[in-house]
């Protein structure tokens, strides 16, 4: 029995190392490739510019408090596929859209339009194009679609 706990308790000790020189890699990586904060805005502007583009408007209707229903679509299915296809916070997300946007306003955007998919086939048709135009986007900024270690 206590060579099974001495097995036990060293191969803890192993994996926390494991574990720890994992997340140490991962953050000499991100280091290196501009910091998070670099990628955080590049994929993130990246899905806003494709959407605006989709939508032909100005890049500058994701930051704008005008509400028509042209513009509050526009930012409503960039904020759901920013939710989608990336694991940023939604206050990330938020803050990515223009400063004093809460993760409320992202929740509803998101709500708004997983409602108009499900209700709407054009609606359903329209976000998958612009989905794989995002997923385009994302490959071709070589970055991966999702991240995989968050510390």
């Amino acid at each position: 029995m206590k060579l099974l706990d001495d097995l036990i308790a060293r191969f803890r000790i192993e994996y926390d190392t494991m574990l720890n020189t994992a997340q140490a890699i991962s953050r000499i990586i991100e280091v290196e490739a501009g910091g998070p904060a670099n990628n955080h805005s590049k994929r993130l502007a990246m899905i806003q510019r494709t959407v605006a583009d989709h939508y032909q408007l100005p890049i500058e209707c994701m930051a704008s408090k005008v509400r028509t229903r042209e513009y509050a679509e526009c930012r409503q299915v960039a904020m759901f596929l920013c939710r989608e296809l990336t694991r940023f916070s939604l206050d990330d997300i938020a803050a990515s859209f223009r400063p004093g946007m809460d993760h409320n306003t992202i929740t509803h955007g998101v709500h708004v339009i997983t409602d108009r998919i499900s209700t709407d086939p054009k609606m359903r048709q329209m976000m998958q194009e612009i989905r794989e135009k995002c997923v385009q986007g994302i490959a071709d900024l070589n970055m991966p679609l999702l991240s995989l270690i968050h510390i």
